[in-house]
């Protein structure tokens, strides 16, 4: 007698926090992937038949953690159940080139697009921050639609090896400047070697423009 005057009231609390089921399985597939997934990824859900419009709850889920395939059973808002399967696919935003980047290249925003790729494509050392790469200068050449791995890209190089370049030493308010080859490419705020042409010595420099280098003080710091 009280279960037939509570069933009404089961049926309708089901009803009420009734809900799509991908959802619910996207929320299950993001614990269950082998990959660590950033937290910008997004689970897209396909169903191999059609899932039933809400569920209640996903009881037994069980998804291979590698390529997505998941079986469940699904909770109907009547009390009834519904066996569903499908795949899981953890897409991630990532910055790719529009167009074949040539090696040398300084990035513009024009340069790349976000796309969303499978995880498995994109790897754990591709670059994410779309902003932290513009202005960045590419080390070899970048395909498009491809993800940039952050050792592809790097500040733009203001020095370059065997380039005649200016070395100033400051004291004080004293400045001198001399003439010096450098050894090395250097982006901004790089250490250096350079060989000041007027005493033929090897000096310890840091890049700090185009064509110009500058002996550090004791307090600067230089980035390798």
């Amino acid at each position: 007698m009280i279960g037939r005057l509570l069933a009404p009231l089961l049926l309708l609390s089901g009803a009420a926090l009734a809900e799509p089921p991908a959802p619910l399985i996207a929320e299950l597939a993001r614990e269950a992937f082998s990959l660590p997934l950033p937290d910008a990824a997004r689970i897209e859900v396909t169903f191999q038949a059609e899932p039933p419009g809400e569920v209640v709850l996903i009881t037994g889920f069980r998804m291979n953690p590698t390529t997505g395939q998941f079986l469940a059973e699904a909770v109907l808002p009547d009390g009834g159940a519904s066996r569903i399967s499908g795949l899981a696919s953890p897409l991630v935003p990532v910055p790719v080139p529009v167009r074949p980047i040539a090696a040398g290249t300084v990035l513009a925003e024009g340069d790349l697009r976000i796309a969303e790729l499978h995880a498995a494509r994109v790897g754990a050392l591709a670059a994410l921050d779309l902003n932290g790469m513009i202005g960045m200068e590419a080390r070899q050449a970048l395909s498009p639609g491809r993800p940039v791995m952050r050792q592809s890209i790097a500040p733009p190089v203001v020095v370059r090896r065997g380039d005649l370049v200016t070395l100033t030493l400051r004291q004080g308010p004293l400045s001198l400047s001399v003439s010096a080859r450098a050894m090395a490419d250097a982006h901004a705020g790089q250490g250096v070697r350079v060989v000041n042409l007027s005493s033929n010595q090897l000096v310890e420099a840091v890049a700090s423009g185009p064509g110009s280098v500058r002996v550090p003080g004791l307090a600067d710091p230089v980035r390798p």
